[in-house]
């Protein structure tokens, strides 16, 4: 598989990850009173998200300065979210 492919495959499971993230969260933030626990899951996932913003961050800098990139990342459009997670709330 070439880079640049291997860069977007990474980059569609990144986002996807988010999606999932995004998910768990909204679940999160509708509970009362969140037990000890899934507080601390909601900040792993916090600190998880940090970590993918910096992935794709590089990813989609190195796709934007490789020769044979494409339009597959806009930096200037506006994120989306899409994946099985969108819209289950």
């Amino acid at each position: 598989m070439d880079p640049e492919a291997t860069r977007k495959a990474r980059i569609a499971v990144l986002q996807e990850e988010i999606d999932f993230i995004h998910y768990a969260n909204e679940l999160y933030w509708r509970q009362a009173n969140p037990s000890d626990a899934a507080k601390a899951e909601y900040y792993r996932r916090q600190d998880r998200l940090e970590e993918i913003r910096s992935e794709l961050a590089e990813l989609r800098k190195a796709l934007s300065s490789s020769p044979q990139s494409d339009s597959f990342f806009d930096p200037n459009s506006a994120p989306t979210r899409v994946g099985h997670f969108s819209g289950e709330v």
